[in-house]
């Protein structure tokens, strides 16, 4: 059997974050569903700061709108709590 040359596929140009202010580009993702825990967590809640690569872990319970915009809040009050400390 006589296969036909498949065209080269030219890859994507790379395109660089830039560089701005701390938690100014986040990244959010979800990791579950998981085995619950004792306190019924079944969802990993994960937040990340491009700039500084610091990454917040956050068990959650369900995937609302309203429990992730409460931990980011959180996760910000705790990175300006941070800030004032140092």
């Amino acid at each position: 059997m006589i296969y036909a040359k498949k065209p080269a596929v030219k890859s994507p140009e790379l395109c660089p974050v830039p560089v701005v202010p701390p938690w100014h580009h986040i990244g959010i993702d979800f990791i579950g569903p998981l085995i619950p825990s004792t306190q019924g967590s079944k969802y990993i809640l994960t937040i990340s700061d491009y700039f500084t690569k610091y990454v917040f872990a956050i068990p959650m319970e369900d995937k609302l709108a309203s429990g992730v915009a409460a931990a980011i809040f959180k996760v910000k009050i705790c990175v300006i709590i941070f800030r004032v400390i140092i």
